[in-house]
């Protein structure tokens, strides 16, 4: 079966029999993978930041092209896709990974500020509790980079991080 890459910012989506999804190298960047486990239709996102609301002007342009830049617009257009395939919201579930320290920030300064992959994860996790979707598993923080693979016809996502040690969620 061949692999879809998901990139900083997007979102890319299947269905059972089609591509996996694969998130590679997220450091700070969190993957979120959201699916209906009865018809088999998926997405990944590749966030790199938590609120859209909070980037500069210049910034919050991109959110139009890259709707997965964002924690808080990802969710809205995984949910609108996904409901064109054929899934429902009731039946959503989510695996997400990454949030790493990748920069060193805890316990400086500017850490509290800077720890985007921290940031990212409470976002996401607040969200999958505001459109009330369970989290099946989580793999978040450390100071290692992931590589996210969703599979699509088991919906089992693979972890593989910095040091080529592999785990699944299931």
């Amino acid at each position: 079966m061949e692999i879809d890459y998901v990139r900083i910012g997007e979102i890319k989506y299947s269905k059972y029999g089609g591509n996996n999804l694969q998130a590679v190298a997220l450091g700070s960047c969190v993957a979120i993978a959201l699916f209906d486990p009865v018809i088999k239709v998926a997405a990944l996102a590749h966030v790199a930041l938590p609120d859209y609301r909070g980037a500069p002007k210049r910034v919050q342009v991109d959110s139009f092209e890259l709707p997965g830049r964002y924690a808080d617009t990802a969710f809205p257009e995984m949910l609108r896709k996904l409901k064109t395939m054929g899934g429902l919201q009731a039946r959503l579930q989510a695996k997400i990974a990454g949030g790493a320290d990748i920069f060193g920030t805890r316990g400086i300064l500017l850490g509290s500020v800077l720890n985007i992959g921290e940031r990212n994860s409470k976002r996401i996790q607040e969200l999958l509790k505001e459109y009330n979707i369970p989290l099946l598993g989580k793999d978040l923080g450390g100071d290692s980079a992931r590589t996210v693979t969703l599979e699509i016809n088991t919906l089992k996502v693979t972890i593989t991080n910095s040091e080529s040690q592999t785990r699944r969620i299931l």
